[in-house]
């Protein structure tokens, strides 16, 4: 980018995902000698598989800040604090920048005063479309949503107008969106400082949800920018314990909707989900009674039975 662009910093949240992170910071490094970005911080979250050695060794001129791991979001912000840019490219570690997304982005800012956060089209490692536009769930969108009734009924209305399928427009036009996933996503200082940042009571999923319902309130635009690509590979992190993160999901779900629509509608969430443990303990009850696998039917009853067991709404 020209001299007089706006500095661009790169923010990379990670925990236990060495090979993938040493993918992403390959990607960045390569965006800095094309003059993308002019700063790289890995905030690592008290990761234990060498990450923060892999840098020393392979990436000397990337800043690495160790924090505790108390979340997605209190570590961006530990991120954002560290870093000088005026836009904030914010990543998970399972990501690939591909070139010129950067630029595209920051472009995209820099034309658009009013614009306070900008993403890209996120795409597969086999390149096919990981859609990532959502529009802000409704008081019923959870339970239709990433649930059974979902799989029951895969093409409902809540999860359409919630993904954004009801418009009958691909991708590939830049627009205005309530918010994006956040795997990637390029943000104004500005409008980082407004806002003050995640918010450090989500430990994962819905922080990014919650920081755009935020920025909208403060006056900011967000917006879909699908010249710039980057390749995730989606829940690298959160498979290493896929109950934990399932229930880290759902609180996320919950504490979004107390924030969009109420602590009524929060707690009216909580309930509806754990009903819907409830109904899945159920069925796999009834395929351990039939003997469908058992070990695995006696597996999963033990999660959901954990998961019932939980808050939802701490």
């Amino acid at each position: 980018m020209p001299e007089s662009s706006p500095r661009v910093s790169a923010i990379v949240v990670s925990y236990n995902v060495k090979a993938l992170l040493r993918a992403c910071l390959r990607s960045l490094e390569a965006a800095r000698e094309a003059g993308e970005l002019q700063e790289i911080i890995v905030v690592d979250s008290s990761s234990a598989d060498d990450s923060v050695e892999m840098i020393a060794a392979e990436f000397p001129g990337i800043q690495v800040e160790v924090v505790p791991n108390r979340g997605y979001g209190a570590a961006a912000n530990a991120g954002y604090r560290r870093a000088a840019g005026d836009f904030l490219l914010t990543l998970n570690p399972d990501t690939v920048v591909c070139p010129g997304a950067i630029t595209s982005l920051a472009t995209a800012l820099t034309s658009n005063p009013g614009v306070g956060l900008v993403g890209p089209t996120l795409r597969y490692p086999n390149r096919t479309l990981q859609p990532s536009r959502r529009r802000f769930p409704t008081a019923w969108t959870p339970m239709f949503e990433s649930t059974i009734l979902e799989e029951w009924f895969p093409d409902n209305r809540w999860t359409r107008r919630y993904h954004m399928r009801d418009t009958g427009a691909p991708q590939q036009d830049t627009e205005s969106v309530d918010w994006l996933v956040g795997a990637a996503f390029l943000a104004r200082r500005a409008a980082i400082d407004a806002t003050g940042g995640f918010d450090e009571s989500f430990f994962l999923y819905g922080e990014e949800l919650e920081l755009c319902h935020r920025m909208r309130r403060h006056g900011w635009d967000v917006r879909y920018v699908p010249e710039a690509t980057v390749i995730h590979h989606e829940a690298a992190s959160t498979s290493q314990d896929r109950l934990g993160s399932r229930l880290q999901f759902d609180r996320g779900r919950v504490r979004a909707q107390c924030k969009v629509h109420g602590e009524h509608v929060a707690r009216r969430t909580a309930r509806l989900l754990r009903l819907h443990f409830g109904v899945q303990l159920a069925r796999e009850g009834l395929k351990w009674i039939v003997g469908h696998r058992r070990d695995l039917r006696r597996r999963r009853i033990g999660q959901y039975w954990k998961l019932m067991r939980s808050r939802l709404d701490d």
